[in-house]
C-alpha cells in the first residue's frame, strides 16, 4: 500500500512539473550628447589645360578654406582640420544647352584636368558652434571663395560645404553600446519574469544572447543638423542637434521550469 501510494505521488509531481526553453527579445536604447562636430568642404578645381594649374588652383583655395575653419576648432587636441585630395585627374563635364529649340547634352572640358581637395574640420566646441559656422557658411559662399564662370568650358574653381553632423568619439560609442546592450538584457529579464508568473514558471535562467542588430543616428550615419530660421535678434541660422542615440536589440533564450507549486497555479 505504501509503495503504491508513494509511485501516486511521483507520478502526480512528475504531471505537475515541467520543463521547456523560451526565446525573449530585449531592447535597449541610450540617448547622449555628441562629443565634436563635423563639417566638410570640398574644394573643386575643373576645366584646367594642365594638371599642375588644376592642383595650384585648387591648394590656393583650400589653404583659404583651412584657414577660416581653423577658425571654428577649440583648445583640445583632437580638434582640427584634416586633408586629403590635392592630386589631378582627368575631367569632362556634360552641360545641357538649347539649339533650335530643344535641350541638347553636351560635353565639354574634353581632354582638361580637375583637382579635387576634401577638408574636414572637427570641432568639440558644440555649444559654441553655432555662431562660427555662421561665420563660416558667409566665408565659403563669398566672391573670395567661389570662382564661378560664365561659360562652362572655362576654368573654375570653388568650395562646397556640407551640413554639420554630430559625432560621438570611440570611446563613448563603446560605452553607450555596452549600456544598450545591458538595458535590452534587462529587459529581456522584465519579460520574461511577466510570462514566468502568468505561465506558473518557478525557475529560470539565461542560456544564450545574440544581438539581433545595432541602430543608432551616430556615429555611422550621423544626425543632420537642423537648420532654424535666424531670430530678429541674430545675425545667422542657429545650428539645433539633437539628443544622440543608441538602441540595441538581443535575443535571450531562457531555460525554465515550472509546475502547480501553489494552490493559484493549480487553479490555472
Amino acid at each position: 500500500m505504501k509503495k503504491n501510494l508513494m509511485f501516486l505521488i511521483l507520478s502526480t509531481a512528475s504531471l505537475l512539473a515541467y520543463a521547456g526553453e523560451s526565446t525573449i527579445s530585449g531592447t535597449g536604447r541610450v540617448t547622449a550628447p555628441s562629443d565634436f562636430i563635423q563639417l566638410v568642404v570640398r574644394v573643386q578645381a575643373e576645366c584646367f589645360a594642365k594638371p599642375s594649374e588644376a592642383v595650384r588652383s585648387a591648394n590656393e583655395l583650400a589653404k583659404k578654406v583651412n584657414d577660416l575653419l581653423l577658425t571654428a576648432k577649440s583648445q583640445d587636441s583632437n580638434d582640427g582640420v584634416f586633408t586629403n585630395g590635392g592630386f589631378a585627374t582627368e575631367f569632362s563635364k556634360t552641360v545641357y544647352v538649347n539649339e533650335g529649340g530643344q535641350r541638347q547634352a553636351k560635353t565639354v572640358c574634353v581632354n582638361t584636368f580637375q583637382a579635387s581637395t576634401t577638408l574636414t574640420l572637427k570641432t568639440s566646441d558644440v555649444s559654441g558652434f553655432a555662431s562660427r559656422f555662421a561665420v563660416i557658411q558667409e566665408g565659403i559662399y563669398s566672391d573670395e571663395f567661389q570662382k564661378p564662370t560664365s561659360d562652362a568650358k572655362d576654368p573654375a574653381t570653388y568650395a562646397v560645404m556640407g551640413q554639420p553632423s554630430p559625432q560621438w568619439s570611440l570611446e563613448t560609442r563603446e560605452s553607450l553600446t555596452l549600456e544598450a546592450s545591458e538595458k535590452a538584457i534587462l529587459d529581456a529579464q522584465r519579460k520574461m519574469a511577466v510570462y514566468a508568473e502568468n505561465a506558473c514558471i518557478y525557475e529560470w535562467d539565461m542560456v544564450d544572447i545574440s544581438s539581433v542588430g545595432l541602430v543608432s543616428n551616430v556615429p555611422y550615419a550621423a544626425e543632420r543638423a537642423g537648420l532654424a530660421p535666424a531670430a530678429a535678434v541674430s545675425s545667422g541660422p542657429t545650428v539645433n542637434f539633437d539628443q544622440q542615440w543608441v538602441s540595441e536589440s538581443i535575443v535571450v533564450t531562457f531555460s525554465w521550469i515550472g509546475g502547480a507549486q501553489t494552490q493559484a497555479c493549480a487553479l490555472k
